[in-house]
């Protein structure tokens, strides 16, 4: 007779390694990526989507390695460690994974950091937003908007403003040479602690100390901070292209203005942007209109 075979805890231990699983795929402070908004109950889509149109941006984005040696000529090949070998690569080369956010309709696709060399998330989105201009290849058709993290870190004023010198600090785009104009667009989600003009407020004051002489510019300025807070993180996206890509909603670039994520934002943005008028010209920086 077989000997029993041992258990590993039954049910409270699967269900706890089940949970443990669970948050280690959540968002958290220090990852960056892109933050992706959909329809409610298009998440799985819109993620292949995405996945398909970065992997191929990655691949134009980045210089391309040379071919490993296979070995050399007439070597009998073994079909078995061929494909090991081509499952490995595979998941070395994974380049994105995606990081819960608990928010229906909204994920966060974060970079594996072990793969190397990768470009800037600016450039990728910028890539995927000219293309669509153009009627190019890189569109997707279930994602609403998109946006480059650039940094993840906690719900917390000193830490967005931590986060923001660091962005600017490493950025080979952001923040070089002179900054003539800003704005800031602040959104949160099942969040109730921070205060919209608060952090706007102290963003702006960050921001103006950064690029003495820098007015603020709502309707198209060259700099635009999102503060994307999302329950107890907060996603840093600065980006340069706020009036040419249409608020980097894909849908408003494309003329679609269907779906319930796109309706969701313009409101909410046309709220903040009011509040960034208030937040900002006292600092003695005129608005200049669009």
């Amino acid at each position: 007779m077989a000997p029993k075979r041992a258990r590993g805890g039954g049910h409270a231990a699967w269900h706890k390694g089940k949970v443990q699983r669970a948050r280690d795929s959540e968002i958290a402070a220090g990852m960056h990526g892109i933050l992706v908004t959909c329809d409610v109950h298009a998440e799985k889509n819109a993620i292949r989507d995405m996945f398909n149109v970065l992997n191929a941006l990655w691949e134009d984005l980045t210089p391309t390695a040379p071919a490993a040696d296979q070995g050399a000529p007439g070597r009998v090949s073994d079909p078995a460690a061929d494909v090991a070998r081509e499952m490995a690569t595979l998941t070395e080369k994974k380049r994105f994974f995606v990081a819960q956010t608990n928010c229906p309709g909204t994920m966060m696709l974060r970079v594996n950091n072990e793969v190397q060399p990768q470009p800037e998330m600016l450039q990728v989105v910028n890539a995927m937003f000219n293309s669509v201009l153009v009627g190019g290849d890189y569109t997707t058709r279930y994602v609403a908007r998109c946006l480059p993290c650039q940094l993840v870190c906690k719900a917390e004023i000193p830490k967005m403003l931590q986060g923001i010198s660091e962005v600017l600090s490493s950025s080979s785009q952001l923040g070089k040479g002179r900054v003539p104009s800003f704005a800031v667009q602040f959104k949160k989600r099942q969040n109730s602690t921070l205060d919209r003009e608060e952090v706007i407020k102290a963003v702006a004051d960050h921001v103006s100390k950064a690029f003495p002489g820098v007015v603020v510019n709502i309707g198209d300025p060259a700099l635009c901070v999102c503060i994307e807070v999302i329950r107890t993180v907060c996603c840093i996206c600065m980006v340069d292209g706020w009036a040419k890509y249409t608020r980097y909603s894909l849908r408003a670039l494309a003329g679609d203005s269907g779906g319930s994520g796109d309706k969701e934002d313009q409101p909410k943005d046309r709220d903040v942007d009011a509040a960034v008028g208030k937040a900002a010209l006292p600092l003695g920086a005129p608005a200049a209109e669009k």
